[in-house]
């Protein structure tokens, strides 16, 4: 019986694995070119105040945990320009990183990352230094 045990346990570890994979074989930290949003700057204002400020906002009004005073994620952006993965580098509660996660997970539009002439999957980091809540 704990061999079947361990054998379905080590099974479904390969399957996720596997899956897990299925995403991006390879994530590239050095590339020639970055992934990037066109018109970066504006697009980051906008998407960060019209689209993540307002989820932190919502939520601290029900968690006063989730109200931050930063945002560090970096997004995993595949070789389409969709970000496929997100990993927050800020602490904040499980429900407020499911919520993020998912609006992050709709971003589109990047030019992917650049290594050797071939479009590779990498890391953008997604930054908001100063968030200010006025009751």
């Amino acid at each position: 019986m704990k061999v079947l045990l361990i054998t379905c346990l080590l099974l479904l570890g390969t399957q996720k694995a596997a899956f897990c994979q299925s995403k991006c074989a390879v994530v590239y930290d050095q590339f020639d070119i970055m992934p990037v949003l066109p018109d970066l700057q504006n697009a980051m204002y906008k998407h960060a105040s019209t689209q993540i400020t307002p989820i932190i906002g919502m939520m601290a009004g029900k968690d006063p945990e989730c109200m931050l005073s930063s945002l560090h994620a970096k997004l995993l952006v595949n070789t389409q320009g969709k970000v496929i993965d997100v990993y927050f580098r800020t602490y904040m509660p499980f429900v407020l990183q499911e919520r993020l996660c998912e609006e992050f997970l709709k971003m589109e539009g990047f030019q992917p990352a650049v290594y050797n002439g071939q479009t590779v999957c990498a890391m953008f980091p997604y930054v908001i230094r100063c968030m200010s809540w006025q009751e």
